[in-house]
């Protein structure tokens, strides 16, 4: 099965792979009794399966979400309101994207703007840390709608606000509390912190560049996430080994987008050096979306 679409909006493969479901787990493990886990368990299949079948199948989909959405129905009143917010995190997720896929943007928009809502209390509630990068999938999965509604500016707006979070991890009008920082600061969250970087700035920055939004070397390449990585380069957090190879990339990615050091005179000699500094998923992703690095110095004139 090909889960790349569902990704893309649902959750991107490095946190659905490996960290962010572990952490979920282990979060449940601590917080949340086995029957009301076996509870997010069997409600939270409903979902999920409905969200594969939203991808060949919206009849069989949306019976998956009604059979779920009975049984939540039943279990509401009983609920715990920590383990509702859990179960209605999935679902709005969940439905949001079967919305999407049905051509409904406006109740898939509504749905992601709830999802944020009840991120931000239970990651309020001081035990669910990890959730904030959900929320900054859920912010990414709303701008994709934005577009669909033709709000591109306020799209891009967005973009420009996750992306200098992920650098700088400096509040701002997206994550505003101090907490969000710390939590953006966390060594043990790198995993989901490069994830996001992966996802919201990388994939967005090849799509600028495959736009050929190029006005000369006066204004270089221009786009939100492009904007943003010039800004944000300079006070980008570094931690860790990785931290100043990423910080080096971007500022060499900056230069070269800006018409400062223009890619036609961007030596190959510097380029293979550029490459030595380049995280292995960056060289990975350069490689399958722009090609082999043979070819990379070659295709920089698109920057």
């Amino acid at each position: 099965m090909d889960y790349r679409d569902r990704y893309k909006w649902n959750k991107n493969s490095f946190i659905s792979d490996s960290a962010y479901l572990r952490m979920y787990i282990d979060t449940l493990k601590q917080f949340f009794s086995l029957q009301e886990r076996q509870t997010i368990y069997v409600i939270s299949k409903y979902f999920t399966d409905g969200v594969e079948y939203a991808r060949k199948n919206l009849e069989v989909a949306n019976a998956c979400f009604e059979a779920g959405e009975r049984l939540v129905s039943r279990l509401d009143s009983g609920l715990p309101p920590l383990l509702f917010d859990f179960i209605a995190n999935i679902y709005n997720r969940s439905k949001s994207y079967y919305f999407h896929k049905a051509g409904d943007h406006q109740r898939a928009t509504r749905l992601v703007a709830a999802a944020i809502e009840t991120n931000e209390r239970l990651i309020a509630s001081g035990h669910f840390d990890m959730l904030l990068f959900d929320s900054i999938s859920h912010y990414h999965n709303y701008t994709a709608l934005l577009r669909r509604n033709n709000q591109a500016e306020k799209a891009g707006s967005i973009l420009g606000m996750l992306s200098a979070f992920l650098l700088t991890a400096r509040p701002n009008a997206i994550f505003s509390s101090d907490k969000a920082a710390a939590i953006m600061k966390d060594t043990a969250f790198y995993s989901l912190k490069y994830s996001n970087i992966h996802t919201v700035i990388l994939m967005s920055l090849l799509k600028e560049v495959e736009q050929r939004r190029f006005t000369g070397h006066s204004d270089g390449m221009q786009g939100p996430v492009t904007d943003a990585v010039r800004s944000c380069v300079a006070d980008m957090v570094v931690q860790t080994d990785d931290d100043d190879r990423l910080k080096r990339w971007f500022a060499c990615y900056s230069n070269i987008s800006s018409g400062s050091m223009p890619a036609r005179e961007y030596s190959s000699e510097a380029f293979d050096q550029f490459l030595k500094n380049t995280p292995n998923m960056i060289m990975g992703l350069l490689a399958e979306k722009i090609g082999a690095s043979g070819q990379l110095t070659a295709n920089l004139h698109h920057l």
